[in-house]
């Protein structure tokens, strides 16, 4: 059976994510929880989750690259990666998101399985308290409490039950004949149709069994083979897991398939210890209960039980009691099974002629334990080695009937491949068809082809022959490109000589205007929003441009009020003749400084005119290098885009 098939075909992922190897003791059940994760089956939403990167999630999420619930190439959520690897911050912000809870990987695996699966309590938790569903199966029929006891985690199984997960479900028959190679032994078919209890019986959970019936687990639930769980107890010789069934009331009459009972399995485990504990608990309930036991029934049921140890009960009569268990036994089996009568038959010939000995020697023999003596008589010692070559005659027929009924499986799984066979073909031969349709469907695309490609062809060489003519037009154009830097270069040098010259003649006009300030105090303040001005002129030489009109308007109104000036110095002249001699020389002094501001204002004037000249070539040439980058940028479009159609065409042949 396939409980726990947890490999995965795929390469390991570069994320180095681990893989538990938990082993059973005795039955080599390899449990491999974690994914096996390559890059290229991964979304950025499923890379962030599985290093648990909440930060990139929500990234992620907010602009849209990945959807909440996008599954990866092995149908992986971010939830599946998030709980495999523990990042139980990741499934909160998935959880908050309102993500799926109880979609499925490629192996119809849900999230809680996982998470239960790889021992990460947290991530489990918060699931359930969000609303997953504990009753999902997946393709082997395994539920999650299967998982959780499976894992031996008591906690889990508990928060599973109190979410209302199913105690009594189970698995489905897995065993998949065609897929068994020649020399792998045939699997356990007892394994199948398990419910949780019957799962940790077999598994040797003793705690899990121990939790699980005090849950109320069914201790009468049986396996395929109608095997109890005191059976497979029994079988998988757990003493303690005995003694809590029999605490129960397990029933210990109960038959499988082949009609064995309890006391058989515990004869043929070789352990008197469950012998002992059985044969106590039929007497415990015997006592307890004599009035209503019918004493016919346990004779019955130990006849039964006993019908392979007939050298113990068949005491004076074994040529009859050999009679009765062959008609019985060609009542109950099939024409496959009659091959093991033989075996009984044997059984009864080493066991029948050597028995006719005293009833009480006998149950001495069979009812004393290893450790206290009795005698043994020279027909007891018979007696005792044709019971043992019994016991391996009878377990030798137990393994018989499993593989009898292995064989019938794989009869029957012959039959279904050879349908399949006959749909193959059925098949092929359809495909036969389409494959001629589709030979001739190719030919013709390819004459189209050959006729698309002799057009293409042509188009590619006048975009070629283009593509050379753009490129010389393109060289020409960064040759004129250059020349206008030149250009531009010499204009620049020129424009700041002309800038240098006015600089020198607004020092020389400050030294003028600073000797006129000595002669009158107006005429002082007046300067010194002169100075105020060629300050601001000297600082702002960049913006000299912007601010020429403004400078202009302000030499202007200095003007006018130099006239006024005038006219004030002109009447004042006349009141103040004492100091007239004075004043002619500071008169003949202030013609000689207005001479001079006059011939320096003509030179400003000239300097004027020659900036506004440079500005508008400056402007010229800059809007015909303007009209250049975008004449290239065009060409250059044009350029990339025959490019694109040639690579494509490329591409397309």
């Amino acid at each position: 059976m396939k409980i726990f098939g947890f490999g995965s075909k795929k390469g390991v992922s570069s994320f180095g994510s681990s893989t538990n190897l938990v082993r059973d003791s005795g039955h080599g059940i390899n449990f491999q929880p974690r994914y096996h994760i390559r890059d290229k089956d991964l979304r950025e939403i499923h890379k962030a989750a599985i290093v648990g990167n909440v930060a990139k999630v929500q990234h992620v999420l907010l602009f849209g690259k990945n959807g909440l619930n996008d599954r990866g190439k092995m149908k992986r959520t971010a939830l599946h990666l998030a709980c495999t690897n523990g990042h139980s911050a990741v499934v909160t912000l998935l959880l908050e998101r309102k993500c799926l809870l109880n979609l499925s990987d490629n192996e119809n695996r849900t999230v809680l399985m996982k998470a239960i699966e790889c021992q990460e309590e947290e991530c489990a938790t918060l699931l359930l308290e969000h609303g997953a569903d504990p009753n999902v199966t997946d393709v082997n029929g395994n539920t999650i409490l299967h998982y959780a006891v499976f894992c031996q985690n008591i906690s889990l199984a508990a928060k599973l039950l109190s979410c209302d997960a199913n105690i009594e479900a189970r698995n489905k028959d897995t065993c998949d004949v065609l897929q068994r190679q020649p020399h792998q032994e045939l699997p356990p078919f007892s394994q199948d149709d398990l419910t949780p209890l019957l799962l940790v019986i077999h598994e040797r959970r003793g705690q899990m069994v121990e939790f699980l019936l005090k849950k109320e687990a069914n201790i009468h639930a049986v396996d395929k083979m109608k095997r109890t769980a005191l059976m497979l107890a029994v079988k998988y010789e757990s003493a303690n897991v005995v003694r809590l069934l029999l605490q129960q009331g397990a029933d210990i009459f109960s038959q499988d398939v082949f009609g064995w009972t309890v006391e058989e399995y515990a004869v043929i485990s070789g352990f008197n210890i469950f012998r002992q504990l059985i044969s106590e608990y039929k007497e415990k309930r015997s006592k307890i209960s004599p009035e209503n036991s019918n004493p016919a029934c346990p004779e019955i049921k130990v006849n039964e039980t006993n019908e392979g140890f007939s050298a113990i009960q068949e005491k004076h009569y074994p040529g009859v009691h050999r009679k009765e268990v062959k008609k019985k036994n060609d009542d109950k089996w099939t024409p496959e099974e009659c091959v093991i009568a033989p075996i009984f038959e044997k059984t009864y010939s080493l066991t029948g002629g050597m028995l006719h000995v005293n009833d009480d020697s006998i149950l001495r023999e069979v009812d004393q334990g290893d450790d206290r003596p009795a005698r043994k008589t020279p027909y007891e010692k018979k007696v005792s080695d044709s019971c043992e070559e019994a016991k391996d005659l009878l377990h030798k027929n137990h393994k018989l009937q499993d593989e009898l009924a292995m064989l019938r499986l794989e009869i029957d799984a012959l039959k279904q491949h050879w349908e399949k066979e006959e749909n193959y073909f059925e098949n092929m031969e359809i495909l036969k068809v389409k494959n001629d349709d589709l030979q001739k469907a190719v030919k013709l695309s390819e004459e189209t082809l050959t006729k698309t490609i002799s057009h293409y062809t042509g188009q590619l060489n006048a975009l070629t022959a283009e593509n050379t003519m753009l490129t010389s037009k393109l060289e020409n154009e960064k040759e004129s490109k250059q020349r206008l830097e030149t250009e531009v270069k010499s204009y620049r040098s020129r424009l700041a000589a002309a800038l240098h010259n006015h600089d020198q003649g607004q020092t020389s006009k400050r030294d003028l205007e600073l000797a006129f300030q000595r002669a009158r105090d107006k005429w002082l303040c007046l300067q010194d929003k002169m100075q105020f001005d060629v300050a601001n002129l000297r600082d702002n030489n960049e913006k000299l441009s912007q601010q020429l009109s403004t400078v202009e308007s302000i030499f202007n109104k200095l003007k006018i009020k130099l006239h006024h000036t005038r006219d004030d110095l002109r009447e004042k002249t006349l009141m103040l003749e004492r100091v007239q001699r004075d004043l002619s020389q500071s008169e003949c002094q202030k013609q000689e400084i207005e001479h001079m501001y006059q011939n320096e204002h003509s030179k400003v004037n000239t300097y004027f005119r020659k900036h506004k000249s440079l500005e508008k070539r400056l402007s010229q040439l800059q809007s015909e290098n303007v009209l250049l980058r975008q004449q290239l940028g065009n060409a250059r479009n044009r350029a990339d885009s025959k490019e694109k159609v040639v690579i494509s065409i490329q591409d397309h042949f």
